[in-house]
């Protein structure tokens, strides 16, 4: 899988510098069964094409999912470790700290206005908890970094983003089906704004 990971980098690297567009930088990671887990093609700041790969008990790929990062939206992306959950707006971070990719549940705003409140990723030492508030101050725990921007009011292509968490676990889970949620053992805590 090694040797198609660095065919396909030369392909596109090829592609790239042919157009004379511009620069873009394709990076890979792997999962610790030595295969492609994603890739992210970055072409400045609001030009980001993030592949996510599945694979079933034979190995075979079977899902293959593409976000792209084109300034009108910013996907999250979910990864989970079996306990617990991590969110980020770059696939990579959340593959490098050893969870598995569970997709991308909902997109942000890159930018806030009338209408919007932004979105915060805070960390709980205590208990290791990666969540999403709505509080700059991360109700006391420690901040991360803004997440993007919610709307505040539901309207045309925006769906509600949910908060829950499980004690039992000491984990939140942010989702836009309030199905799963429940449906996952979680308690509801509240609905943090709409996203896309």
């Amino acid at each position: 899988m090694r040797l198609v990971a660095k065919i396909c980098l030369s392909v596109m690297l090829l592609g790239a510098s042919a157009s004379a567009l511009g620069t873009e930088t394709t990076s890979f990671a792997y999962d610790a069964l030595g295969r492609i887990a994603g890739s992210v093609a970055d072409s400045g700041s609001t030009n980001k094409t993030t592949t996510i790969y599945r694979y079933d008990a034979a190995n075979n790929r079977r899902f293959v999912n593409v976000a792209k990062q084109d300034g009108t939206r910013v996907p999250i992306f979910r990864f989970y470790n079996g306990s617990k959950h991590f969110y980020t707006m770059t696939y990579l971070e959340g593959q490098g700290a050893g969870f598995g990719s569970e997709g991308i549940p909902f997109a942000s705003l890159p930018g806030g206005g009338t209408g919007t409140q932004p979105l915060y990723r805070c960390y709980n030492a205590a208990n290791a908890d990666h969540f999403i508030s709505v509080s700059s101050t991360c109700e006391g725990v420690t901040y991360e970094g803004q997440m993007g921007w919610a709307y505040t009011a539901s309207g045309t292509g925006r769906k509600p983003l949910y908060r829950f968490y499980s004690a039992t676990l000491k984990d939140h889970l942010f989702t836009t089906s309030y199905d799963e949620g429940t449906a996952a053992g979680y308690a509801y805590e509240s609905l943090l704004g709409y996203v896309l």
